[in-house]
C-alpha cells in the first residue's frame, strides 16, 4: 500500500494523513523501539516520537520509493537509543533508599529519618568540594552529566567517575557509622 497519498497531505498540514500513517504503521515501529528499549512504555514513546517528528519536519522528510515506513523505523530506533541511553546513564538508586531502616512512618521513623538526613549531609560536606558540587548538581537538582561538567568545567567521564567514587565513600561511611550505632 503505497504512502504517496497520505504523505502528501501531512506535507499539506493535515492532521487526517498522519493519522492514516499512524494506523497503518505503529505496530512496526513500535516493533522496532521495542527492539531497542525492550520497555514497552519507553518503546511507546519513541515510536510516538517518530510520528511527531515526521510532523513536525514533514516538509523535509525524503521518502524513497512509496513507504515513509523506512523513515519512521529509522527514526523510533533512533529514539529509542537515545532513550536507553538516558535511562542508563540516569540509573542511579538514591542514597536515603539504600539505608531504607525498613520501618514504617511512626515518629521513631521520623526520628531515624531526620538523623540519616543529617548524618548523610554531614558526610556529603566533607566531601572536596567539587565532588560536593557535582552531588548537588546531579543528585538534588536532577541535572545530567553533561549540564554538571558544564558547569563545573570538566568532563563528562570526570562528573561520571566523581560520582561514583563519591556514592561508594558515602555508602561506605554511612554503612559504618550505621553498624557502630
Amino acid at each position: 500500500m503505497s504512502d504517496l497519498e497520505p504523505i502528501a497531505r501531512v506535507q499539506r498540514g493535515d492532521l487526517e494523513g498522519l493519522r492514516v500513517l499512524f494506523r497503518r504503521h505503529l505496530p512496526i515501529v513500535y516493533g522496532a523501539a521495542f527492539v531497542v528499549t525492550r520497555s514497552e512504555p519507553d518503546a511507546e514513546e519513541a515510536a510516538q516520537d517518530a510520528f511527531f517528528l515526521l510532523w513536525q519536519k514533514r516538509n523535509e522528510v525524503t521518502i524513497v520509493g512509496d513507504s515513509v515506513l523506512p523513515w519512521l523505523i529509522i527514526t523510533a530506533r533512533f529514539e529509542a537509543s537515545n532513550r536507553r541511553r538516558a535511562a542508563n546513564r540516569r540509573r542511579t538508586v538514591p542514597l536515603i533508599e539504600e539505608l531504607d531502616t525498613g520501618v514504617s512512618d511512626s515518629p521513631e521513623t521520623i526520628v531515624l529519618a531526620a538523623e540519616l538526613q543529617r548524618r548523610l549531609t554531614a558526610a556529603i560536606e566533607d566531601l572536596p568540594s567539587l565532588d560536593r558540587d557535582l552531588i548537588t548538581s546531579c543528585l538534588i537538582n536532577g541535572n545530567s552529566y553533561e549540564e554538571a561538567a558544564a558547569s563545573a568545567g570538566v568532563t563528562h567521564g570526570a562528573v561520571r567517575n566523581r560520582l561514583s567514587r563519591a556514592r561508594r565513600q558515602l555508602r561506605m561511611q554511612m554503612t559504618a557509622e550505621r553498624n557502630e550505632a
